[in-house]
């Protein structure tokens, strides 16, 4: 913060273009549980008072920045916003810079990041939705002049905004020196799937599975020359790029689960991970036409990462992309994965247990080989399908106090159907 004139990148635009910058004068240590994590800078604009807060997190490379402008007046400007010069970028050139132009107000649910790398220097933004007002939020990349992150208030049309203060914006930033190069994007995305909304997330549909094929994919061409935000297809090609490797990894090849996930990670990037009035909904991706048949194939392949790394962010992508699908949707994608997944999947060895169709779980006991459920049935009539698997040869199963003895692992692997009785 030395370098950046003491609050110069703090910046109100006026209506003619006018500017006027923030000047700090006073700071304080910001202690939490005893120890020091943050600074607060107080200071002033014109009239207005400033106050920028930030914190850093316990681990990483993370920090959580809030500007909060107060004052006696109402404001008139076409922005108000702080951004990071990235002066230390070898001839002011980046590899990759995201998102290709501004995102303004509400589509930003669907794209809250942006981040500029080159080689192994990331340096990225991502916006905290829940503070503000999310309909005047901007977000951009910029590449003349110095490379710069901005992030704050303002609006893509021609009219002025018109603020009553306080006016108060949040977000979180990441400087990371020694990041794998091209592929930095997924400390973002791993970021964003921890928001509260994705770890919360949970369904067991009243939809009954429909038989039926998925859109056919493109068929993959120079697959070796494709990368992540540098040379890419459409949606559904990224998709089919994803469905490659993760059949490879089925058969161990770890290099291609590898791939497989990055590319993965790549269209992670635009799932929507806020809930927006009259936007698109939660756990969608993407915008339009182009991402129609990605939507149907990217929760198959988010539980296919989840059974292959074990990793619960995947799953929870995977739950609240199945929400965000329409009826008839729906019922055709658990119609694809009810052979593989069932309609209760549990894996043992990640302790994970998720619900697809017409069954409620209350309560869980997973240990060894030994795996105990309560559930009651959603859906009148209907027989659910249990499937397990893990690393143990045998399992000792029990459904609402009754036990279905000792079972194979290959058993549950295919299925067992469960006569669950409506209370």
């Amino acid at each position: 913060m030395a370098t950046t004139n003491a609050g110069a990148d703090v910046v109100i635009t006026g209506v003619h273009g006018d500017v006027d910058i923030a000047r700090f004068v006073t700071f304080e240590p910001l202690q939490i549980s005893g120890v020091t994590r943050g600074v607060r800078l107080n200071g002033y604009m014109g009239p207005l008072s400033v106050l920028f807060t930030t914190v850093m997190s316990q681990c990483g490379t993370w920090c959580h920045h809030r500007i909060e402008v107060s004052g006696s007046e109402r404001i008139f400007c076409r922005s108000l916003t702080h951004s990071w010069n990235l002066t230390g970028f070898p001839e002011r050139v980046t590899d990759i810079s995201w998102p290709p132009a501004p995102i303004y107000g509400f589509a930003l649910a669907g794209n809250p990041a942006a981040f500029q790398q080159r080689e192994s220097l990331l340096v990225a933004l991502v916006a905290d939705l829940d503070e503000g007002e999310p309909g005047l939020l901007q977000l951009q990349s910029h590449l003349r002049d110095e490379p710069r992150l901005e992030f704050g208030v303002a609006t893509a049309e021609q009219h002025p905004l018109v603020l009553a203060t306080p006016v108060r914006f949040a977000y979180t930033t990441c400087f990371d020196a020694h990041a794998q190069p091209e592929y930095g994007f997924q400390q973002v995305v791993r970021l964003l799937g921890n928001h509260d909304a994705l770890t919360f997330a949970t369904t067991s549909a009243d939809v009954l599975p429909r038989p039926g094929a998925l859109p056919a994919l493109p068929v993959l061409t120079d697959m070796e020359y494709q990368q992540p935000l540098l040379s890419e297809e459409s949606p559904a090609a990224m998709v089919a790029l994803v469905r490659h490797q993760l059949t490879l990894a089925d058969l161990g090849d770890w290099y291609a689960l590898e791939e497989g996930v990055r590319w993965l990670d790549r269209l992670c990037l635009e799932q929507h991970i806020y809930d927006v009035p009259g936007g698109s909904p939660f756990g969608a991706y993407g915008d339009g036409p182009a991402w129609r048949d990605a939507s149907l194939w990217l929760p198959c392949l988010l539980f296919d990462a989840f059974r292959l790394t074990g990793s619960a962010e995947y799953a929870q992508r995977g739950i609240a992309a199945l929400s965000a699908l329409a009826t008839e949707e729906l019922a055709l994608v658990l119609g694809h994965l009810r052979p593989r997944y069932g309609d209760l999947y549990v894996h043992a060895d990640f302790a994970r247990v998720l619900p697809f169709v017409g069954v409620e779980v209350n309560d869980t006991y997973i240990s060894g080989n030994e795996i105990a459920l309560e559930l009651a049935p959603l859906i009148p009539g209907h027989t659910p399908l249990l499937v397990i698997e893990g690393s143990e040869p045998t399992y000792t199963v029990m459904i609402n106090g009754c036990t279905l003895g000792e079972q194979t692992a290959a058993n549950l692997r295919a299925g067992i159907p469960l006569a669950l009785t409506m209370a």
